[in-house]
């Protein structure tokens, strides 16, 4: 009767490894690319990709990418990539660089950047959950912060008011894996 018993402590214990092995296969996240209507509308724009900040973004021949790296402390790097149309070059004010239109900020630790917003409200960028609202700093500006992979992305534009150009532009974000 004890060996019995014993055999089916093993059989129920296999069978909720396997249950469990079974529930975390079907509901973790995944990584692959979502394709959306954006990508159809911006086939032809210049594609932007970044293996190692680990991101990809669509944008119009007419706009200008600009990008500035720099190291925070030995170990900690943040990166940004301004998006800047042509119009707002024309508009700019000499000796002062334009604001971006769509701006990427993305640093490689996580530091709920959200948490400073205005108005956070949930929202995602290509599947992944993160916060939207006004970030407070020199120029109040439009955001939506995801923590990622271990890393920090930010994206936004420092006109709370998007055109359609730029909608798409910040629809067009997508996640890679990063090398």
């Amino acid at each position: 009767m004890n060996r019995i018993w014993k055999i089916v402590l093993v059989v129920v214990l296999v069978v909720l490894a396997l249950g469990v092995g079974m529930s975390y296969l079907t509901n973790r996240r995944t990584t692959e690319p979502v394709i959306t209507e954006v990508d159809q509308i911006t086939k032809g724009w210049k594609i932007y990709k970044n293996s190692e900040w680990g991101f990809t973004i669509n944008y119009p021949d007419n706009w200008v990418l600009k990008i500035d790296e720099y190291e925070v402390s030995s170990n900690k790097k943040r990166a940004y990539f301004s998006l800047i149309s042509q119009e707002t070059i024309n508009l700019a004010v000499p000796d002062k660089a334009p604001l971006c239109r769509i701006c990427i900020e993305t640093w490689n630790y996580t530091d709920e950047a959200w948490s400073n917003f205005k108005n956070s409200k949930p929202a995602q960028i290509n599947g992944i959950s993160g916060y939207e609202g006004i970030s407070p700093g020199i120029e109040e500006s439009y955001v939506t912060a995801i923590e990622y992979d271990g890393f920090t992305y930010v994206v936004g534009s420092y006109f709370q008011e998007l055109n359609e150009t730029e909608k798409l532009i910040k629809d067009s974000f997508k996640f890679l894996k990063r090398k």
